[in-house]
């Protein structure tokens, strides 16, 4: 078995080794339709459950001013679909707005993507 391949099924046996550790998670993304004059344009809404650690950013993720003292890191696991920018990500004690998306690769593969998410 490769390094790849050891590292991607340990990441994807977090969640059972975590265990209550984990934060359930529900992620809610819309998307809107061509807008049309004279029309309603329709939005829809997608819903994807996940796996996620919440922490918060260290000091020197935070020093440069660009990310604010309040925003959260989510590692976001066995995510069918990735976080986008504007998507929500509901908990059942908050709800943050996906601010910006880093996926976080083993090999050419995606293993988990770190989220910074902003209290809504």
């Amino acid at each position: 078995m490769s390094l790849t391949s050891t590292i991607q099924n340990v990441i994807k046996g977090l969640p059972k080794t975590l265990g209550s550790a984990l934060a359930k998670g529900e992620l809610k993304s819309r998307t809107s339709g061509t807008h049309v004059p004279g029309q309603t344009t329709s939005i829809s809404e997608s819903s994807t459950l996940f796996d996620a650690i919440v922490t918060s950013f260290d000091v020197k993720e935070l020093e440069g001013g660009l990310i604010p003292s309040t925003d959260v890191k989510i590692l976001v696991m066995n995510c069918e679909n990735a976080p986008q920018p504007n998507d929500n990500l509901v908990f059942s004690n908050a709800t943050y707005r996906v601010i910006r998306n880093t996926p976080v690769f083993v090999g050419d593969t995606i293993v988990l993507h770190q989220v910074q998410g902003r209290r809504v």
